[in-house]
């Protein structure tokens, strides 16, 4: 993995992680591998639009995180070091350009996959195929609505409500999970 940092994003809840690992359990939802790779327009917009969420910074290796609850160890230097509530405008300077876009299909399925990859108790759909159409549909919403939606949603023109519609969305929460092990559009299902 690259030391570089980039944008988290924990698909239960949104909290928006900047830092060269994903925390390995959510502070706000407490979910663990929870966090997908997300790129800075993004993460941009959740925290424009999250605005009950706070900003934390990482007093040793200035890692910052959006959300509810502070980190209680850092992922990145794993300091037990305490994250500090900072401004969002101390915060903006601090949250970097990336080196790194999740605007072409193979960019969308490789942040899948290693999403995946580091939850055992998620897989994509075996179908590439497939995948890759809803990688491709996803970027159409892209294009079209401004966020990363889910393929097999339909926003619903509020800003703050739509962000749960964000893919992958919180799959683990929707009927067709308890019933059938796999998400709406069936992308992601249990291994």
């Amino acid at each position: 993995m690259s030391e570089k940092k980039r944008y988290w994003r924990c698909h239960v809840c949104n909290d928006i992680h900047f830092g060269v690992k994903p925390p390995e359990t959510c502070p706000t939802c407490g979910m663990r591998n929870a966090f997908v790779l997300c790129d800075q327009p993004e993460a941009d917009r959740i925290f424009e639009l999250a605005r009950d969420k706070n900003v934390w910074r990482c007093s040793r290796c200035d890692d910052m995180h959006l959300g509810a609850k502070p980190m209680p160890q850092c992922s990145s230097c794993a300091s037990a070091a305490k994250y500090v509530s900072v401004s969002r405008e101390e915060a903006g300077p601090m949250m970097r350009p990336v080196d790194y876009t999740l605007s072409a299909p193979d960019e969308v399925l490789a942040a899948w996959d290693e999403f995946v990859g580091r939850n055992g108790r998620i897989r994509l759909w075996e179908e590439r195929g497939s995948v890759q159409q809803l990688s491709v549909g996803v970027l159409e919403n892209v294009k079209n609505k401004g966020l990363k939606y889910c393929p097999c949603r339909v926003p619903l023109d509020d800003p703050v409500k739509d962000l749960k519609l964000i893919c992958p969305c919180n799959f683990l929460a929707q009927q067709t999970w308890k019933e059938h092990g796999e998400c709406w559009c069936g992308l992601f299902r249990k291994r």
